[in-house]
């Protein structure tokens, strides 16, 4: 699915024309064991292994704002965060359940 997607329809433009640590880090999520996500700049463009790939808005609107600040902190200070147990508020089944991570951006 991710190499046949219409990547020109985003900011990050056709696959080919990407940089090749950009298409390095596609290969290491798309080939993992483990469950890994890769958020994109500008409009966080997300992509799941296996495959899911859609801007971060779509994907998670509810924490969307606590997430793009999480990610515009590492891209701005350039340096990596980790969270124990970080909270976030999503809806399931028609009400808000808090759900807790443990992860590292």
């Amino acid at each position: 699915m991710v190499y046949n997607y219409d990547w020109s329809s985003t900011v990050l433009g056709p696959i080919d024309s990407w940089d090749p640590a950009l298409k390095n880090a596609l290969n290491m999520c798309l080939h993992s064991a483990f469950s890994t996500y890769l958020c994109i700049c500008t409009d966080w463009i997300s992509i799941y292994n296996p495959a899911l790939v859609k801007p971060l808005k779509e994907t998670w609107l509810e924490v969307y704002k606590v997430l793009n600040s999480q990610f515009e902190s590492i891209r701005v200070s350039r340096k990596g965060i980790y969270f124990n147990n970080f909270c976030y508020a999503v809806q399931r089944d028609g009400y808000e359940e808090d759900i807790f991570f443990k992860h590292g951006f």
